[in-house]
Parts: structure tokens; C-alpha cells; sequence
């Protein structure tokens, strides 16, 4: 699963106070502990410097105040969220691969079995029909 990766912008000091008065005391102390221009991945902040701010023992509590605080300071304009990554491929980049080019080259044209046989049998049938 891809992370969500935020660049800090902004400085807690360098916010309008307006802004500033939307979110908790305690989401201005986790986001005032993030230094302009560095980056980080959302699920690392989470798990390793979020049980820094808070006296709760479970983990899915402390993720999600993690997460919380992340889209309050990306709201407020002091956080940047990049783009994920694209790790699959399209399906006509896929379908150029030499193995499944030559996996495609094995298929059948068609869902019958053996259709140059049966094809041969017809061909004899419909030109020779005295001979069935």
C-alpha cells in the first residue's frame, strides 16, 4: 500500500492567527515539531513520532489523530501532499512485453479444438457430398 508523502511548507509561526485558531492546542504542538521543507511519509509520522504527543496506549487511536493533525495542517496551508506514485503499467504497455507477446501468440484464434482438421472435413463434405 502506498503512503501519502507531505513536504512542511510553512512553519507553525509563519501561519495567519486566523488559521491558527481552527485547530487543537495539541495539534499546534505536533505541527510546531515539524521543521520547513522537510518531507515525510504519513504512515511513518503516524507510528513513530505521534506516541511523542499523546498518553494513549492504542495504536489505531494515536494513527488516526496522526492522520487528523496531517489534513489540519495541510487544510491551514502549512503542510504539502504529494503525489503517489504510479506503480502499475497500462494495459498496452503490459500486453508489449515480450513474454506475454509470445504468450499471446500461442492462443487459439478461436475456442474450438483442432479447427484445420474439422475445417479439412467440411472443405471434403460440402465438395464430395456422394462420398458421406
Amino acid at each position: 500500500m502506498e503512503t501519502v508523502t507531505y513536504t512542511v511548507i510553512k512553519t507553525i509561526n509563519d501561519i495567519n492567527s486566523a488559521h491558527i485558531g481552527t485547530i487543537t492546542e495539541q495539534c499546534k504542538k505536533v505541527l510546531s515539531s515539524l521543521q520547513k521543507g522537510e518531507s515525510f511519509e504519513a504512515k511513518i509520522f503516524a507510528k513513530e513520532q505521534m506516541p511523542k504527543f499523546t498518553n494513549s496506549a492504542n495504536a489505531r487511536n494515536i494513527a488516526n489523530m496522526g492522520y487528523r493533525y496531517l489534513r489540519d495542517g495541510k487544510k491551514i496551508g502549512m503542510l504539502h501532499e504529494e503525489p503517489k506514485e504510479q506503480k502499475s503499467i497500462s494495459f498496452k504497455k503490459f500486453i508489449k512485453l515480450d513474454s506475454v507477446e509470445y504468450w499471446i501468440s500461442q492462443l487459439s484464434s478461436t475456442k474450438f479444438k483442432n479447427l484445420k482438421c474439422n475445417t479439412m472435413v467440411m472443405l471434403v463434405i460440402v465438395l464430395f457430398p456422394t462420398l458421406c
